[in-house]
This record gives C-alpha cells, structure tokens and sequence, in this order.
C-alpha cells in the first residue's frame, strides 16, 4: 500500500494544517478539507464542459508522479496522447499551450519545453490514449503495469463518458455509467491506490441562475453518487459571466460528497494560458 504522511504544519494565516494521508493533490487547501486522496477511494472530478475537471486532474497527476515520483497511469480516453502530453509540458514549463501547439516560442522557452518534457520522460508516467477501451481492457492495462512497474501511486480516467463497456451495450446509460462506476471502485480497491475519474455534469443545470454544480446534476444521479468515496466539482463564475464576473480567473474547488469525512470548497487560480490550475498568492 502506498501512503506517505505530511506532518502538521502552520499555514500562512497561522492556521495548523491537518496532517494529509494518502496521496496529495499537490493544493494544500484542498487536501486540508479532503486529508489526501486515499487508496482505494474513487473519486469524481465533474464540471461542465471546458470548466477545468481535466485540468484539476492533471495538475494532480503532476505532483504524484514528478514530484512524489511515484507510479501514474492515465486512460486520455476522451483525447490523443500527444494533445494531453502538450497540456502536461505546458504546465511544468510555464510556456502558453497555444504556443507550444502552434510551435512559436522564443529560445529561452524552447529550454524551458524540454527540461519539462525530460521531466515527464523520467518519470514513472504512463498513458494510454485508446480512446475506446471497455472495463477489462483498462483494468488487464492496469494489472499489467502494477507488475511491471510496482504498487501505483494514482489511476486517472479521462472522462468516463468515454469509456465503453461492450457487455453493457444494451442497458440504459445510468445503469452502464453505474456499473462502470463500480468496477472502477473494486480497480481502486485491487491496487490501493485512488482512482480519479473526469465525468460531465448534465446540461440541466445551465437553466439554473445558479450554476454551481450540485449532486443531482450528475449524470446517471444516484448510481455514480453511491459508488464515489469523493466527489468534487469545479466552477468558474467568469466561464458564464465573463467581464462582468466578480472573481476572474478564480475557480471553486467543491467537495459535494466525502464519504469519511466533511464537504466544503476551496478556491483556486485558474491559469488559462496554460490550462491549469495554481495554488492562490493571497487570501481570496
């Protein structure tokens, strides 16, 4: 079992820090309200559509395997792997996603690109981009990985609407998306390591005045909700407002189900230039 422990430390207010267990998301607000991500736990990231769900994931991703150095395999089902390995080097090298993809960027950046792609060529990083995989293909990948390379320090599937599962073709979608959704648990459970899904929130919520993310709006309701141990969600006032919004550029981390422990929400930076997400330099 992979676990490692990060002592109480103060925060800059002044506040003690709860000391996190399991893997970290690399937000130390968001681990303080969550206490780390665990093994065997299954954990939601939903929004709606370019909200940032893959982008928190990612940032995750990052942390656990360069620099934890620890075992991380991704399932990029709903892109190719060279479009999710441009996000990942843009985010470590701090260089525009766009620049990168379009290939315009200075000298200085161009040594800036390639420390971040040496980082994740050394790393213990892994994806897998076929973009129709049903349950056993990703479960037998992940199998053989963990023997290859040892116990896994985090599963990232992207998104689960996605994933197919051949044997299921026939049911509704809320049944599929549920069975899907437990067979993720008992991968979670086999490697005790946690799996963090992306998934889509349905589009009933955009008739809202509100549109912050709430339980019911997940797609396939109930069915996912039991499975997850964590479920969290992500919102950005300026995505639907624009300049008009009170907090550009800040995104709302939502812990809407902990199965063992307490909900609420943190804030972030979101960094559209590099589709990621950063920790905020003041109180917000």
């Amino acid at each position: 079992m992979i676990q490692s422990l990060r002592s109480t430390q103060p925060k800059a207010n002044g506040i003690a820090q709860t000391a996190v267990t399991g893997v970290s998301s690399g937000f130390p607000d968001l681990d303080q309200l969550t206490g780390g991500f665990q093994p065997g736990q299954l954990i939601f990231v939903a929004s709606r559509y370019s909200m940032g769900k893959t982008a928190l994931a990612l940032s995750t991703v990052i942390h656990v395997a360069i620099s934890d150095d620890l075992p991380v395999v991704v399932f990029c089902l709903a892109s190719c792997a060279s479009s999710l390995k441009m996000r990942l080097a843009s985010s470590i090298s701090g260089i525009c996603l766009r620049d990168i993809q379009t290939n315009q960027f200075s000298s200085e950046h161009y040594h800036y690109l390639n420390s971040a792609n040496k980082a994740l060529e050394d790393s213990k990083l892994h994806i897998d981009a076929n973009v129709r995989v049903s349950l056993k293909a990703l479960s037998e990948r992940v199998r053989w990985l963990a023997h290859e390379h040892g116990n896994l320090g985090l599963i990232v599937v992207d998104d689960l609407q996605c994933t197919y599962i051949s044997a299921n073709r026939g049911k509704a979608l809320a049944s599929e998306l549920g069975a899907l959704s437990h067979g993720l648990k008992l991968l979670a459970q086999e490697h005790c390591c946690p799996v963090i899904v992306t998934t889509q929130l349905g589009r009933r919520m955009e008739m809202r005045r509100d549109k912050r993310p709430r339980l019911k709006d997940l797609r396939a309701g109930g069915r996912l909700e039991q499975a997850a141990d964590l479920i969290i969600t992500v919102y950005r006032d300026d995505y639907y407002n624009h300049d008009a919004s009170h907090s550009p550029n800040v995104a709302e981390i939502s812990v809407v189900k902990h199965l063992n422990g307490t909900t609420g929400f943190v804030v972030l930076a979101f960094n559209k230039s590099l589709t990621k997400f950063e920790n905020l330099t003041k109180n917000y």
